[in-house]
This record gives C-alpha cells, sequence and structure tokens, in this order.
C-alpha cells in the first residue's frame, strides 16, 4: 500500500462547523486543506477560541492550542496564525505554505467582496472551472442590485467560464447580460463568439445580417480567431497532433500507438496535476 500519511492529532469526535468557509473540519489536515483553499477569506477572527478549544480537546493538541491562544491574545495576525498550524501539521508544502502566508499577508486590507473575488479568479487561473463558476455565481448573488459595475464584472466572468466548458448557450447569456449592463465592447464580442460557436454558419451569418452593431463587431472577432488560428499552427499541441495523423496514414502502427501512448500519459500526468493543485489549494 502506497502514499500512506502520518495524520497529526486524533480525529475529531465532534467536528469543529467553521462558519466563515461553510465547512465541517474533521482532522488538522482537512483544517490545514480549508485554511489553504480559502487563504484569499480568512481573517484574523477565523481563528478563534472556539476554533483553539477544538485543537487542544477534539483533536489531542493541547500544546498547540496553548501556543494559538498566547499568539491570538498577543495580537498576531491572520498570517501568523495560519502558519503556526500549517507548519505544525505539515500538511502542505513549503511552497504551499509560504504562498499562503504571502497572499493572507497582502488580503488584510481587502474587503470580504474583494477577497471573495480573489478567490474565484484564483481558481478561474487554475483552470478549476466548475468551481470558478460557482464561486462567481456565489458572489454576484451576494452582490447589492445597485453595484451594476460589479454585477457586470461578475458576469463576464462567469461567461469565460461556460465557454471554458463548451457551455456556449449559457455563456452567450452572461456575456449579453454583461454587455446590457456595462456596454463594454468586449462583453459583446465574447457574446458573439458563443453563437459563433453554437450556431451554424448560416445562422451566424443570418444573425448578423440582422445586427449592424454585431457585425461590425464581428470582423474585430474574426481577426483574433485568425491569430488564435495561426498561433496554434505553431504549438507543440499541433504538431504532436499532426505527427499522430501522418504516422497513422502512413501505416506506421508501432509508432502510432507508441505515440498515443505517450501523448495519453502526459494528458494524465497533467489531470493528475491539476487535481493535486485542487485538493492542496
Amino acid at each position: 500500500m502506497t502514499n500512506l500519511m502520518l495524520c497529526t492529532g486524533a480525529y475529531a469526535v465532534h467536528p469543529y462547523d467553521w462558519e466563515q468557509i461553510g465547512s465541517r473540519v474533521h482532522s488538522m489536515e482537512e483544517l490545514c486543506f480549508y485554511i489553504v483553499r480559502n487563504r484569499y477569506l480568512l481573517t484574523r477572527e477565523s481563528f478563534s477560541q472556539e476554533l483553539t478549544d477544538w485543537i487542544g480537546t477534539e483533536c489531542a493538541l493541547p500544546e498547540l492550542a496553548r501556543s494559538l491562544q498566547k499568539r491570538f491574545s498577543a495580537r498576531a495576525s491572520a498570517a501568523e496564525l495560519a502558519v503556526m498550524i500549517l507548519e505544525y501539521v505539515r500538511f502542505n508544502s513549503p511552497e504551499e505554505i509560504e504562498e499562503t502566508k504571502r497572499v493572507l499577508r497582502e488580503s488584510t486590507d481587502m474587503d470580504v467582496y474583494e477577497k471573495s473575488l480573489a478567490r474565484a479568479d484564483f481558481l478561474m487561473e487554475s483552470q478549476h472551472f466548475h468551481q470558478a463558476i460557482d464561486a462567481y455565481e456565489d458572489l454576484r448573488r451576494a452582490t447589492p442590485a445597485p453595484e451594476e459595475d460589479k454585477h457586470a464584472h461578475l458576469l463576464y466572468c462567469e461567461g469565460v467560464m461556460n465557454a471554458r466548458m463548451f457551455r456556449f448557450a449559457q455563456a452567450a447569456e452572461s456575456f449579453r447580460a454583461s454587455y446590457e449592463i456595462s456596454r463594454d465592447p468586449e462583453a459583446y464580442l465574447g457574446y458573439l463568439a458563443a453563437l459563433r460557436m453554437q450556431m451554424t454558419e448560416k445562422e451566424y451569418l443570418e444573425y448578423l445580417s440582422e445586427d449592424p452593431k454585431g457585425y461590425q463587431l464581428s470582423m474585430t472577432l474574426e481577426e483574433r480567431i485568425s491569430k488564435a488560428e495561426e498561433g496554434y499552427g505553431l504549438s507543440d499541441a499541433f504538431r504532436r497532433v499532426r505527427r499522430l495523423k501522418t504516422l497513422k496514414n502512413e501505416g506506421r502502427s508501432g509508432e502510432y500507438y507508441a505515440a498515443v501512448s505517450e501523448t495519453v500519459k502526459a494528458l494524465k500526468d497533467d489531470y493528475r496535476g491539476t487535481r493535486d493543485v485542487l485538493v492542496r489549494n
């Protein structure tokens, strides 16, 4: 059996309800997981007396609990308290701990909206698209209606996430709603791109013929698509696909299947890497 890990402290009989992040925590390893994953949302108040008591009693780590309480009483920052826990448990890598410290220090002056948006952006950049779109939608629902600029930005981000998940009808709706608020040409370009991907060529051209603004912007969109296609033509991914096609057409089955296996392995390794980021971050 592999990938075993010696856990720190006891597994809690009574889990800790961490209301600020909406999760129940059962162990110190889970606590570290949530600290790193929610580093954009945590504040000094996240490390409360109730949490230190839970660490001392339920996780059977009274020494760590006393140290945390002492630092909390001395007005330690969220970064200091988080790092104390992370370094004690050592569930996360040194790089993750350092990044968490940096984020917590830099986010001290951020409000709840800014922290939540930073977390959603982090999920998007890390290619966790389903989680990202949920984060953007939750943030939009929690944002008061009069704050139109925020709603427009969040709708645009939802459009990006839907497009990356090939949900082009939903992407078009999000981009169009964003444009209706902001009148930002970029939002309308996103709308047109989503329509172009879900419609037949005939349907798309018929739509443009009835939308003068869309027709004008479609020229910009086609230029961007041409540049993207040119870039893909020079990419390693395109060269790999072209090589596979050549091997198959030439009947070099041994080399073809070896190349396919190599490509599949690389994709699996990349996928495992993103899942590891998801678990650890």
